[in-house]
């Protein structure tokens, strides 16, 4: 779906409203509402902005998936058990 007149359904998809960034994730996915790519007057620049926030929310995600919780220990910094 492309275009800001399918808003509420992208939300009923992302399962909540959108912030001031029109960004959205879900588990493993990003939901970007954006306006249609042949909307009159649109410009590069605002593709390449969402670009930017995208990848800023990626990298923010990715961040979080690979930090460990705290009060865990990685698995593999233990010495293994020998009998």
């Amino acid at each position: 779906m492309y275009g800001l007149r399918q808003k509420k359904y992208w939300e009923q998809i992302a399962g909540g409203g959108f912030g001031s960034d029109s960004i959205q994730s879900l588990e493993s996915t990003i939901i970007a509402l954006t306006r249609h790519p042949n909307m009159f007057g649109l410009k590069d620049v605002y593709w390449e902005d969402l670009g930017e926030r995208l990848r800023h929310v990626a990298q923010k995600s990715l961040t979080q998936l690979s930090s460990p919780l705290p009060g865990s220990e990685n698995p593999s910094s233990q010495p293994l058990a020998t009998d």
